[in-house]
């Protein structure tokens, strides 16, 4: 029986095939002949300072180390599912200048938006709880002082906003 069905389908193969036609498309075979251009750096890294970045990032009220703070402009997002929060650092003010308070980690989860425009959108930042989730054992507290955050925008140039007191 099965030697039958075997023979049955072998003619209706051979009944539906067409002299001059191939079996494979050739336009496929063709396309993978063609060599491939490849990006290289300096091609992504023109594409990325083509992008629009920020216009305007600026605070609008600090409460319980929680800032608001409004974004004008295409801003990285670090894609995590689900979220919305925009690629930032905080910044401390010392005698010496501005010093990175946790360093600025610029890699984006690949679940969520990895950019966005936005137009006056407010935005809360948990300073308080970022720097003591993102440090090591005893040094999580934010020192009372002088701060800023910095936004990366799409360009990759990055924006910080006027400084801000924590206390």
């Amino acid at each position: 029986m099965r030697s039958l069905f075997l023979l049955l389908l072998l003619v209706a193969a051979k009944g539906f095939a067409q002299p001059g036609l191939p079996v494979f498309n050739s336009s496929l075979a063709e396309d993978a002949a063609e060599p491939r251009q490849t990006t290289t750096h300096v091609d992504l890294d023109r594409g990325i300072a083509q992008e629009p970045g920020l216009w305007e990032v600026k605070v609008d009220s600090v409460v319980a180390g929680n800032v608001w703070v409004r974004i004008s402009g295409r801003v990285l997002l670090n894609g995590g599912c689900a979220s919305m929060m925009p690629l930032y650092s905080v910044e401390m003010r010392t005698d010496t200048g501005w010093v990175e308070r946790i360093p600025f980690n610029a890699l984006q989860l690949d679940c969520g938006m990895p950019r966005m425009d936005w137009t006056d959108h407010a935005v809360m930042i948990p300073v308080a709880a970022w720097v003591r989730l993102n440090s090591r054992e005893g040094q999580g507290e934010l020192e009372p002082g002088n701060y800023r955050l910095v936004f990366t925008g799409a360009n990759m140039e990055r924006t910080a906003t006027g400084p801000f007191r924590m206390d």
